[in-house]
């Protein structure tokens, strides 16, 4: 009997604990750890940016040994207009167009591209930091590192029928500022009145041979247009990441 009983007393205090363990973890789902004197920060909201370029270049020569850079576009023009610098300070200029690759024509060597990278980007970030303002990093695991904090909502741009309007009639319906087609005779670019196409018909999404890939095309020929433009007057095309692909 008195073990019956002890028995019960024990099962008894098993189905207190476990009410009480429930409590807790209600109070704690509920509450959060705030309510166990816990100080907690409050989760910083993710910045969402239409500029971000994620640098893995060195993919082309095998397996990442860091993570890849999260390089932030608009916010290094923005620095570079400030010291009265374009695009050409990161970009060379081939057959006179830039090239997107940074600071080379073409991918060669492993070791060459991650000197390239090494070299200019932290001599410049240490120039900047020697002028005074607020710099870029120049620590490896400060540019090769995670960024959760940075969340891209960067859009594709395309030509609508409104847009092509604006742009119809901003350039006083002067087609051949934007439309041509390569003669294979003389090798030359012309524009064929009343038989203007699609930009995609000849600039496809990569470049081949002597046709430029449509998204290069895109930003050569519109920044620049932009930036022509803005020079004169007040009001303009985007110049910017955000400008164009960032949802509105």
């Amino acid at each position: 009997m008195k073990k019956d009983k002890y028995m019960e007393k024990g099962r008894a205090l098993l189905r207190w604990n476990a009410f009480l363990v429930a409590v807790v973890m209600i109070s704690f789902s509920m509450h959060g750890p705030a309510v166990f004197g816990i100080e907690t920060q409050p989760k910083k909201a993710p910045e969402m940016r239409a500029d971000i370029i994620h640098i893995d270049s060195m993919k082309a020569f095998g397996k990442l040994e860091r993570p890849p850079v999260t390089f932030l576009h608009q916010k290094h023009t923005e620095a570079l207009a400030k010291k009265n610098k374009d695009c050409s300070a990161c970009h060379l200029v081939e057959n006179n167009r830039l090239v997107p690759q940074y600071m080379r024509l073409k991918s060669t060597a492993k070791q060459e591209v991650m000197e390239i990278y090494h070299v200019n980007c932290i001599a410049c970030h240490k120039e900047t930091a020697d002028g005074g303002p607020k710099s870029g990093p120049v620590v490896c695991g400060e540019c090769h590192k995670d960024r959760p904090e940075l969340v891209s909502i960067w859009q594709p741009i395309g030509m609508d029928k409104s847009l092509h309007y604006r742009h119809s009639k901003a350039q006083n319906e002067k087609c051949e500022r934007c439309h041509h087609q390569y003669n294979e005779v003389t090798k030359k670019l012309y524009h064929a009145e009343g038989k203007e196409s699609t930009c995609r018909y000849c600039h496809q999404d990569v470049t081949e041979e002597n046709r430029i890939s449509l998204r290069l095309a895109s930003h050569l020929a519109c920044i620049d247009c932009h930036s022509k433009t803005l020079a004169k007057f007040d009001d303009a095309g985007p110049i910017t990441c955000g400008g164009c692909h960032k949802k509105t």
